[in-house]
């Protein structure tokens, strides 16, 4: 399956969210169908040879990117109504040892992957993801892999459900153009009490770490840092010399790829 293939499933998974989420079914929904009506235009585009099909095939494209771009762009919704659906791709980690956060990065035909920290997990082989509301409870097996360098960082693999529609993959934002002063976004396990959100800033980098101006609480570790727009962009690690710090996106990303994970994402904002 291509990117585009992917990022077809990710919104149609969006779509098919609960009554709750009746805001961002609409613009999800909009967006799933003008990619579908791009793609077949695509598709047309390199079969047809009549001039004068193409003229017509050439402005149907023009106007799908147009709206895809414009009205249905992620730049068009906001974090408020994005943390609304957060619900259903950040969960918490529940084991012996363990009271974290964990967000959900790929489902497939058989599993669930949700990536988290490597200090959370690595006593523990096995552990729970919990849903905010508790009613999603899942035993989740531990994945461990060695990444050069080494880095804070683990998957959960869960089976996955039969009734899978509540699960929806996070993206992954533009990492490659982060800047120093952007806002950015927590939504963890705050202190055990529940899913919330924590706002901040990206005040620097530091090697493959994002140095933050914000405040992480015990139970946001293996949390996502957010953008604006609601996509990864690193993984809360802690605190180093009283800072709070993450791991950048560009690392998360190639930890997945090296396991073979699939992931969705959008290098097309700005910030």
């Amino acid at each position: 399956m291509n990117n585009f293939e992917h990022s077809l499933t990710y919104i149609s998974d969006q779509y098919k969210l609960g009554n709750d989420y009746k805001e961002i079914n609409s613009f999800s929904a909009m967006r799933f169908h003008y990619l579908l009506a791009l793609k077949e235009v695509l598709n047309q585009k390199n079969k047809c040879l009549d001039s004068e099909k193409q003229k017509m095939i050439l402005q149907l494209e023009k106007t799908f990117v147009k709206k895809i771009k414009g009205e249905y762009s992620p730049k068009t919704m906001n974090i408020k109504k994005i943390v609304r659906g957060l619900s259903h791709s950040v969960f918490k980690v529940e084991g012996n040892r363990a009271m974290a956060t964990c967000f959900l990065v790929c489902k497939n035909d058989k599993y669930l992957y949700f990536l988290t920290n490597r200090h959370v997990v690595e006593h523990q082989r096995i552990l729970n993801v919990v849903s905010a509301d508790g009613k999603i409870n899942l035993r989740g097996k531990v994945l461990i892999e060695e990444y050069p360098p080494k880095q804070d960082m683990a998957v959960i693999r869960c089976t996955k459900p039969s009734d899978d529609e509540y699960f929806t993959p996070i993206t992954f934002g533009n990492v490659d153009k982060l800047i120093e002063g952007m806002d950015i976004y927590i939504f963890g396990n705050r202190s055990g009490l529940g899913l919330g959100l924590i706002k901040g800033m990206l005040s620097s980098f530091r090697g493959d770490n994002i140095m933050m101006n914000m405040t992480t609480e015990h139970g946001t570790s293996g949390s996502a840092i957010l953008d604006e727009y609601g996509f990864v962009v690193g993984l809360n690690v802690g605190d180093l010399k009283e800072v709070p710090y993450a791991i950048h996106g560009r690392i998360l990303k190639n930890y997945l790829k090296s396991l073979d994970i699939k992931f969705v994402e959008n290098n097309n904002v700005e910030y």
